[in-house]
């Protein structure tokens, strides 16, 4: 079965989205919507740095709830209204920025309601959250019993992110290592609202109550030189953060139960306990049960577009999950594994 998709936005994940869905039998993209109106008119393929595909962008959400779509991909920043108006329309959605568990979340009843309203699904996924802060613990899960403990890395060495936007807005490179103005706490905050997500997703799937999540520490190491950031044009100054480490915890019955450490560099070797080499592993999940379950993963290429094109496959082989779920606010707890696609 094929499946008819609008494509929101052509950011670094949703042009890699659009990519891989021209070579996908499953995905046909029968629309695309986008911010810019200098982007308007466009062919969907250029956007994306491939041939013209036939799809024409635009700003008009409202002519592309027209087109018969089954499933909108969500690539940009979280924004409950336009979500809940494609829900609204009838359109499932997935979304690579919110949404992973909803349940608790301030928005979560306008949501249920536009889904409710439309007969349709809204689900999430991605890299992180996602991968190792719910879906890869939680298939883990089924291999122990009697868990105490969950501990989550990521070290993910970004130097070739080409968007300036989510290299230091979204994580916080180039600013001073010792500033703790409202800028630097909104991204950390931002951090934790969506791991928030996961940890309650795998708390409530283990039958677990979660009594709090919160940032625990923080540290950045500075740059020992001007990096030049060739994708993005970002320059790094000496000095400034080259490498931010967060540890997000959640409790039970006051003592840990999920941590999830995110870690992000642009520069290796930067002191002891930071990634030294492109080499390692880019995820690691101990999971303190019977028996104790140590996991760790990589992508062949760690240091470039494969960190980006983790999102954006896993958007496009959720797409027939979503699209087939019940109506509502759901997460991959609530159906079937999605799986890839075979290319020959």
């Amino acid at each position: 079965m094929t499946y008819r998709v609008v494509q929101c936005f052509t950011g670094t994940v949703g042009s890699a989205i659009i990519r891989l869905a021209s070579t996908d039998p499953r995905i046909e993209i029968v629309g695309l919507y986008v911010h810019h109106e200098a982007k308007e008119g466009r062919d969907a393929g250029e956007l994306a740095g491939i041939a013209p595909i036939g799809v024409k962008a635009t700003c008009d959400l409202g002519s592309l709830l027209e087109a018969g779509a089954d499933c909108a991909i969500w690539s940009g920043p979280c924004d409950a209204e336009p979500i809940g108006r494609i829900l609204r329309s009838g359109v499932n959605v997935y979304s690579g920025n919110h949404a992973y568990y909803l349940h608790g979340e301030p928005d979560y009843s306008y949501l249920q309601d536009a889904c409710m309203q439309g007969q349709v699904t809204l689900a999430a996924g991605g890299n992180i959250p996602g991968l190792i802060s719910d879906v890869v613990p939680l298939f883990l899960s089924g291999y122990t019993s009697q868990i105490k403990q969950l501990r989550m890395w990521q070290r993910n060495h970004v130097p070739n992110i080409p968007s300036e936007e989510d290299l230091v807005t979204g994580v916080g490179f180039g600013r001073p290592c010792d500033d703790d103005d409202e800028p630097s706490k909104a991204i950390d905050r931002g951090w934790e609202g969506a791991l928030r997500q996961s940890a309650r997703m795998v708390a409530d799937a283990l039958g677990v109550p979660l009594d709090r999540f919160a940032l625990t520490e923080k540290h950045i190491a500075p740059a020992p030189e001007d990096l030049h950031l060739e994708s993005s044009g970002v320059v790094i100054r000496r000095g400034t953060a080259a490498g931010i480490r967060r540890l997000y915890v959640g409790t039970t019955g006051g003592r840990p139960f999920y941590q999830v450490n995110v870690e992000m560099t642009v520069a290796l070797g930067l002191g002891p306990g930071w990634r030294s080499s492109a080499e390692q592993p880019n995820w690691r999940i101990e999971i303190d049960g019977s028996p104790g379950i140590i996991a760790e993963m990589a992508v062949m290429e760690p240091v470039g577009p494969n960190i980006l094109e983790l999102n954006a496959s896993r958007a496009i082989n959720s797409v027939p999950r979503v699209v087939e779920a019940a109506p509502g606010c759901r997460s991959v707890f609530d159906f079937p594994m999605a799986t890839g696609g075979g290319h020959f």
